[in-house]
Order: structure tokens, then sequence, then C-alpha cells
């Protein structure tokens, strides 16, 4: 493999290393590397960039450290304080699925906006906050950033099933293997089939 060589004429691969938010997927020529930032987002970069940290990220750390100075009127200040508002105030209209069910929301997070974006990072586009264990509350360990699709599939309402050793929602379920959504959904649901009978006739 056509790896970068180092200042003392050995071949040096840093795939697979962590430097700042930045993990090294790979050597892709000329000196640089393809890189993918916490975030998600991928960059290429020359090695020296990644190596002395002048590059710490997709340029998401930049955003982040604006965001703790301040950040109302921002996007993420308004699902900071509206998961605050649905988890802590009885008088807000979704109380009753959050705060009313026991969902609540770590000190750190409640307390301090800067913690809970120093946390997440800075939301992509037409992405959301996202509990991973819907069960669970708010939390660094149990909090992601999603897009709309990816929140629909978490909702609780979602029916979860095995079949052929994969675990996932229903829906998604029925993406995979192809079969029509609305009428599996009644085989299990109203029929009483099995997910075997409902997903192999």
């Amino acid at each position: 493999m056509d790896y970068l060589k180092g200042n003392s004429n050995a071949w040096i691969d840093i795939s697979n290393k962590k430097y700042g938010r930045l993990t090294v997927l790979g050597y892709v020529g000329n000196g640089k590397w393809e890189c993918v930032c916490e975030c998600g987002n991928k960059k290429v970069l020359k090695t020296g960039k990644i190596t002395t940290l002048h590059t710490k990220s997709c340029g998401c750390l930049s955003k982040t450290n604006a965001l703790k100075h301040g950040g109302i009127g921002s996007r993420e200040y308004n699902i900071w304080a509206n998961m605050k508002a649905r988890c802590n105030n009885i008088n807000n209209t979704s109380y009753k699925n959050y705060g009313g069910r026991g969902i609540t929301i770590c000190d750190e997070w409640n307390n301090s906006f800067e913690k809970f974006i120093g946390d997440m990072g800075p939301c992509p586009k037409n992405y959301s906050i996202d509990r991973i264990n819907n069960e669970l509350g708010y939390s660094k360990d149990n909090c992601k950033w999603s897009s709309n699709k990816e929140q629909s599939l978490n909702r609780r309402s979602n029916f979860i099933i095995t079949h052929n050793g994969i675990t996932k929602p229903l829906k998604e379920m029925c993406e995979i293997f192809k079969k029509d959504y609305k009428k599996t959904f009644t085989r299990l649901s109203t029929l009483g089939w099995s997910v075997e009978k409902a997903f192999n006739q």
C-alpha cells in the first residue's frame, strides 16, 4: 500500500488512529488521508494537518466553540430548551410522553447548555436529537443526532421483531426483506401469525 514516507525513512500508516475529533480511514495518495469526524462528516487532509492537530475536526469544532459562548437562538439551543421543557415542565403539551412517564435529563445537560453542546457537537442539517433506548433519559451515552427516518424507526410504537437472526423495527425489516409493511403488520398484530410465517408465506 502507498503509505506516506516519514522523516525517519520508515513507512508510516496512520489509518484507524484518532486525532482530535478525526479518525483516519485510509491513505488516498499525494500525502493525503480520508478522515471521518465524530459528527459523521468526512474530510480529506494532508498528513501534517492531521498529525500536528492543526485540523482537529471537519470544521464542526469551531462551530461548537462558538455555540458554547452563548448559542441562544441557534437550532441546538432550541433543541436543548425544548428537551428541558418536555421533561421538566408539567404544562408542556408533550410532558405526558416524556417527564410524565419518567424520562429525565442528566444533571450535566439539565444545568448547562455548554455541557450539552460539548457532548453532542453541532446538529447536522435536517437532523434532531434521538434517544438510542427510548425507555431511558437524555444523556451523552443514550443520545445521538438522527435523521427523520432514523427517528421514525425509533418510536415507542414501532413493532420490534427478530427474523433470520436480525432484530429491528418491523418497518425496517420489511424494507430489508422487501415485504409490504401494512400487510405484514396485519398478519402479525391482527391475525396472530408467527414472524416466520408472515415473512415466508
